[in-house]
């Protein structure tokens, strides 16, 4: 798995703090996390998906945006990220948000 370096937590796993990504990484049995990703094929924006249930291939090749404990955090986190997007761009530009977000850090660690 590769993470976003924005990463979007829900509020729980926020508290988990860096052991939940660890745990993830090893492939631990963690039926009530989900992680969301980009949208395959452009059908949609994000997707979320419980982490227990995506295969070794699927793993390799997620970039992870954001990652919550429980179905409802998942969603409340992806809403999150959608009005920050919104609020940001003016619409549906995910892309476009995660660049402005990229420059914002390469300004600050320049000065």
């Amino acid at each position: 798995m590769k993470w976003w370096a924005h990463l979007y937590k829900g509020r729980k796993a926020e508290f988990a703090g860096p052991e939940l990504l660890k745990k993830i990484e090893k492939n631990g049995f963690l039926p009530e996390i989900y992680v969301i990703t980009s949208g395959r094929m452009g059908h949609h924006l994000f997707e979320i998906h419980p982490v227990m249930l995506l295969s070794s291939q699927e793993r390799e090749k997620a970039f992870v945006l954001g990652v919550a404990l429980g179905y409802r955090e998942a969603a409340e986190t992806v809403r999150r990220m959608v009005e920050d997007m919104v609020r940001t761009t003016g619409g549906f530009r995910w892309e476009q948000y995660m660049s402005r977000l990229d420059e914002t850090d390469a300004g600050q660690a320049g000065e």
